[in-house]
């Protein structure tokens, strides 16, 4: 272990207060919801920001599905709500003229810019109006109203009458299996467009249908999109509908702030678009209440400060006994009045326009803490007699002599006290054995207002810790989430003499190359000559050969029995093969309880097969005695 760095305050608190449900007639319910990471999922912060705009710029951050006058589209409007750099992208994407694609029409005419359409790309607008295709005829139908060109919608109005299903939602196209949130947003807007508008809330209501629920989130799916880009592109459409309820949109709110880890341009520019919407619509802002430094900002999910009142209800202050402490106000620059130091539980109430809601927080408020004396006794028992050697110091001084243990000087009693009240959760004593710049810490234990220690430096606890005898340096480290800042102490030098170092036998610094080790492999074992296997072997199947020749010489025939005894007579045969088949099995890949076990089978039939032939054959002599 080495001495641990400043240890930094507690990351401030911050709570996402999104509208939900109604609580009276005009006023709206904020849900309250807890950041408990260090840095809110719910805000976009300066390191978000900075993030993307990186992003932007990176190679990676194109997708082989969008046309370079979208990507250079998509990176000027994201970088520009992010608070990067403006820049025209006109001339960029204008310069294609007639090679412009619809898509890159469409970019242009979002952009604001001025262009003339050629015959061909007229031909274009109105092929996409006719196709069915809604998106496409979207997108046509922005152009041509930017453009300021006549176009038929004659073929556009059947096709999007094909297109409508019963429950109100639409499918993409004629050849699309089933409809999607994204086509039925889209049909909304065309339908408008082309002066046979649907009907607002039975529109609304088809496309949240098809939404789906993650987390107390709200997300749209549509074929070709990502859930990031379908559900900016559904947001888009519905804060413009009347009748959305605020918790739907705060449904979609949490979806989207929690996806914020994008890296692709066309991600980021819908995902910075929808958060802007979320900022600045007539629906609902969530909110986001940050306390720094002792002060409450309200802002929206783009760090945009927001219009709120807030007050404390009540105020618990945490500890072994809870207290609760009154008095606790919010004063006009967001300060929290009668805080002092510690750990609070404090009750918000929010109020901005009619949204109104409580939530409970945990606020942290720090304090300077600094080491005040310290005293260090030197002797040869655990409890004090008074002969110790003593040495004081007071912070930031350090011990006016060098401490040194010794055979009859083993035991260190160190007790220190603290210029606060507050007792913060890390003290340790450390001892920094100078030779090697390694480090051992000791916590240090609490009894009333000191903090105390009893180290004995022959022990197994301590020399097991330390790095044998020599100088170390002596510090104390004071830390804590309560403490504006950490502290390190310097008290001086301690000598440790005994116990004394071990001879150095079997330690790690006598590992050392070992002599190589060989090893002789014992020697094959002597075989008989090859020609003596041979003769042996002859020699064995002799009996076969003089039993095979010597029927043929005799003239001994060999029939098989026929009748019920030919059939037993074939199964004690077969049998016997197959013993042998097992044999030769056994040899090549059979173990021995393989073998017993097959072995235990085949020997039921040979039994009973071979006692049935044996007995016909001997029947069949005993009739042609008597005959």
């Amino acid at each position: 272990p080495t001495p641990f760095p400043s240890l930094p305050l507690p990351p401030p608190l911050t709570l996402l207060l999104p509208p939900t449900t109604m609580r009276s007639a005009g006023a709206v319910l904020l849900a309250a919801l807890l950041a408990a990471a260090e840095v809110p999922a719910d805000l976009i912060t300066d390191a978000d920001r900075t993030r993307f705009l990186a992003a932007l710029k990176a190679p990676e951050a194109s997708s082989a599905d969008i046309t370079a006058a979208e990507l250079a589209f998509f990176a000027a409007e994201a970088s520009a709500a992010l608070g990067g750099s403006v820049r025209n992208v006109c001339k960029k994407i204008t310069k294609l003229g007639p090679k412009m694609s619809l898509a890159d029409l469409y970019v242009a005419s979002k952009a604001g810019c001025t262009f003339e359409l050629s015959k061909k790309q007229k031909k274009t607008l109105q092929n996409a109006l006719d196709s069915g295709i809604i998106v496409d005829a979207y997108k046509a139908v922005a152009v041509a109203t930017k453009t300021k060109i006549e176009v038929n919608y004659s073929t556009l109005k059947k096709k999007l009458s094909a297109l409508r299903q019963s429950d109100g939602t639409f499918k993409a196209s004629e050849k699309s299996s089933r409809s999607d949130a994204a086509s039925t947003a889209f049909a909304f807007k065309l339908s408008s467009a082309v002066g046979t508008p649907e009907k607002a809330s039975s529109t609304l209501t088809a496309i949240l249908k098809q939404g789906k629920s993650v987390d107390r989130g709200l997300y749209f799916t549509s074929p070709g999109r990502n859930r990031i880009v379908t559900t900016a592109m559904i947001l888009e459409t519905i804060v413009e509908i009347d009748g959305i309820e605020p918790a739907k949109l705060n449904a979609i709110a949490k979806f989207l702030t929690s996806a914020k880890h994008v890296r692709y341009t066309e991600d980021i520019y819908y995902l910075s678009r929808a958060l802007n919407i979320l900022s600045n619509n007539k629906v609902s802002v969530p909110l986001v209440i940050t306390i720094e430094e002792g002060k409450i900002k309200v802002t929206d999910v783009m760090g945009k400060p927001q219009k709120a009142k807030v007050e404390v209800t009540k105020t618990t202050k945490l500890g072994k006994k809870e207290e609760v402490i009154k008095g606790v106000t919010v004063e006009k620059d967001g300060s929290l009045k009668s805080l002092g130091t510690g750990t609070y539980q404090i009750e918000l109430l929010v109020k901005a326009d009619k949204f109104e809601e409580t939530a409970t927080r945990k606020v942290y408020v720090p304090v300077k803490v600094a080491p005040k004396t310290a005293v260090m006794y030197v002797g040869s028992s655990a409890k004090l007699s008074g002969n110790e050697q003593k040495l004081q110091a007071k912070y930031p001084g350090s011990f006016e002599e060098q401490i040194t243990t010794s055979e009859s000087n083993y035991m260190l009693l160190f007790k220190m006290s603290l210029d606060s009240d507050i007792r913060p959760e890390q003290v340790f004593l450390a001892f920094t054995h100078e030779d090697t710049g390694k480090t051992a810490v000791f916590v240090l234990n609490v009894s009333g207002k000191f903090f105390n220690l009893k180290l004995n430096t022959g022990s197994s606890d301590f020399t097991d810790s330390t790095f044998g005898p020599g100088m170390y340096s002596l510090s104390v480290f004071v830390g804590g989430t309560l403490l504006e800042a950490s502290t390190i102490w310097n008290l001086g030098k301690v000598d440790i003499t005994w116990p004394p170092s071990l001879p150095k036998s079997g330690g790690l610094e006598e590992l050392k190359a070992k002599p190589e080790i060989k090893h002789i492999f014992p020697p094959p074992p002597r075989v008989p000559n090859f020609l003596i296997s041979v003769v042996f072997t002859v020699i064995c199947l002799a009996p076969l050969g003089i039993l095979i020749l010597g029927v043929d010489m005799l003239g001994i025939s060999i029939k098989f029995p026929s009748g019920a005894q030919g059939i037993w007579a074939l199964g004690f045969q077969g049998s016997l093969v197959a013993i042998v088949a097992l044999n030769l099995a056994y040899f090549i890949f059979l173990n021995t309880f393989q073998a017993l076990g097959f072995l235990l089978i085949l020997s039921i039939p040979a039994i009973i097969s071979g006692t049935k032939a044996l007995n016909f054959l001997n029947a069949s002599r005993h009739k042609s005695k008597s005959s």
